[in-house]
């Protein structure tokens, strides 16, 4: 009696939890088998999720600083309970969940239900989730399945998450062709393939794939549909809060950061630069970094970051987008993005903009004014005409001072980094897709819940990141309760609907506000959906400030948006005509 009664817990503990073998789901693809666990899903509905699963051969040894190779096939069941390590952050002082170099795994989250794959259903689309981060930081774990799994899986969405180097160890490059960079890229386009490789195991359609990101993973996106090497392998794509034309998506610059690394652990430039990087261990990389430092003071925020290779990614965007296959794309902005970073403080790892808390009533016209003389209106940029150009963006970024409020300076610091680093930069790239027959639906998120602010926090907004909370159950900046108040549910409803019913069918609807792609006929006036406490379409997209930079590239000569020379830039030009002749 004793003994059935053990059998009847134990029976019920499977049940509760999904981990005996006999009830857990269970996968076989073609590198293997691959077994998972059961989720409860807020509406009591069950999903299937599987973690850890490598998309790649683990990148060590020999494989360090090399592009990705398909994984070997295993011969157990993999066990897909528990997310694989990180990839190892550009610091090792960054508050991440535990890293190794073998970090290149996937997890993939589905309905359970046994109807949707049985043979000759319908395969089901597959949204796939790109973490951002800086290409500095960030896993696949700090983006918890859960959510994914609320979200999407009730509408028959299946939903992978994928991993990628990040730091020096992704982006690393001297130019050269043995070590040009851009690996944490090339590591999403191998988790792509091996994506479209297995999803039909798990009932996905490979030809219903829609890549998705914020922040850096938004301008991942953008910057795989812009690579030749993508072609065919997804069909839309989401890019929040990044882009492929923002300053920190692309430059050169990475070459100094290399440099300076390499030199600080001992190896010397030349043919062995590469051997010998692949011989230093981690350890000695991150006292190196410690040295160096793994921050900036200045507008280029980013160490590490993707280049202009000319392989995956062979001239500037602006004239990828020209070619780029035709996918429809969802993309857009906060607001006010830069507060993030400025009067949040996040990511102080990865840049050194903040304004401490203390010095909020302190932050004066005078203080703003020096900001743009050292870091905006430099002569490195703007030459013996530096003088002038402060003096236009100051002008630009003052106005309406006289009736302002104390705290008018600071809101004028996060709105010229946001113009700088965010706003103008996909406004542009928006108007380019457009003008090349893109279909592309461009969003402005303005409403935001003030709890995302601590008290007395003088300048506050929608901001980078604050997305969350209505696309993937994250709560990062504060918690808030969405269900039961109406604005919030109106704003959550707008968001989900929208990526449910794109990664669907190509198109956002939503029954809050109507959302059409915009046309060639309205660059100049660029629609977009503005998310406020009432989600409508709005026109005009940060159309003053794009006007105002646009006019001050054609006056100086030089692109701060870009961070490039326009004289070099139509020098490039040139050599690429001649390249297709």
């Amino acid at each position: 009696m004793r003994i059935d009664f053990m059998i009847f817990v134990f029976h019920l503990f499977c049940i509760w939890t999904g981990f005996c073998e006999s009830e857990r789901p269970f996968i076989e693809t073609k590198y293997g088998k691959i077994q998972g666990f059961d989720y409860e899903r807020s509406d009591g509905k069950l999903s299937e999720v599987f973690l850890g699963i490598p998309f790649a051969k683990p990148p060590i040894g020999e494989l360090r600083f090399e592009k990705p190779q398909a994984p070997l096939r295993w011969e157990t069941v993999l066990n897909a309970s528990a997310y694989g390590a990180s990839c190892p952050p550009h610091n090792e002082t960054v508050p991440v969940p535990p890293y190794s170099e073998d970090c290149l795994t996937l997890g993939i989250t589905r309905p359970k239900d046994s109807s949707l794959y049985q043979e000759g259903s319908e395969k089901l689309p597959v949204l796939i989730w790109i973490h951002g981060g800086g290409y500095s930081i960030g896993s696949t774990s700090l983006y918890p399945y859960k959510g994914l799994a609320n979200i999407y899986n009730p509408s028959n969405i299946i939903v992978v998450q994928i991993q990628y180097r990040l730091g020096f160890l992704g982006f690393f490059s001297d130019g050269s062709t043995s070590l040009p960079g851009n690996l944490g890229i090339w590591d999403q386009l191998e988790a792509i393939k091996f994506t479209r490789e297995v999803i039909e195991s798990f009932g996905g359609d490979k030809e219903k794939i829609t890549i998705w990101g914020l922040s850096a993973g938004g301008a991942s996106v953008s910057q795989l549909g812009l690579t030749p090497y993508s072609k065919d392998l997804f069909r839309s794509m989401i890019a929040m809060s990044g882009g492929a034309t923002m300053n920190w998506a692309f430059s050169d610059n990475v070459f100094h950061h290399s440099k300076a690394i390499a030199e600080e652990i001992g190896c010397d430039s030349g043919a062995n630069l590469k051997n010998c990087l692949k011989h230093t261990s981690l350890e000695t990389f991150y006292k190196a970094v410690q040295k160096l430092g793994s921050s900036d003071p200045g507008l280029d925020i980013l160490k590490w970051h993707p280049r202009i290779d000319r392989d995956l990614f062979p001239s500037r965007p602006e004239e990828l987008i020209k070619k780029a296959p035709k996918r429809p794309q969802i993309m857009g902005v906060s607001l006010k993005e830069s507060l993030f970073f400025v009067v949040l403080g996040w990511t102080r790892s990865i840049h050194k903009l903040e304004v401490n808390r203390d010095d909020f009533d302190a932050y004066d016209k005078k203080r703003f004014e020096q900001f743009i003389r050292d870091h905006v209106a430099k002569e490195e940029f703007f030459g013996a005409k530096k003088e002038k150009a402060f003096e236009r963006i100051l002008a630009e970024y003052t106005k309406g001072e006289e009736n302002a409020q104390k705290s008018f300076y600071l809101e004028m610091y996060a709105k010229l980094l946001s113009d700088i680093h965010f706003n103008v930069g996909l406004a542009r790239e928006a108007s380019l897709r457009v003008e090349n027959h893109h279909p592309t639906y461009v969003y402005l998120t303005e409403h935001f819940n003030s709890v995302l602010y601590p008290e007395n926090t003088p300048v506050t907004g929608a901001t980078h990141v604050c997305e969350y909370p209505y696309i993937l159950e994250m709560f990062t900046l504060g918690k808030f309760t969405i269900k039961g108040d109406p604005v919030e549910e109106k704003v959550e409803k707008t968001f989900q609907q929208s990526i449910i019913e794109f990664v669907k069918t190509g198109v956002p609807k939503t029954e809050i506000s109507p959302w059409p792609a915009s046309s060639e006929s309205e660059i100049s006036s660029l629609p977009y959906l503005h998310i406020t406490s009432n989600p409508h379409l709005s026109t005009n997209f940060f159309k003053k400030e794009l006007k105002f930079w646009d006019d001050m590239q054609k006056e100086f000569g030089y692109d701060l948006i870009r961070f490039l020379r326009i004289s070099e830039v139509k020098e490039e030009e040139k050599e690429e005509e001649k390249e297709e002749l």
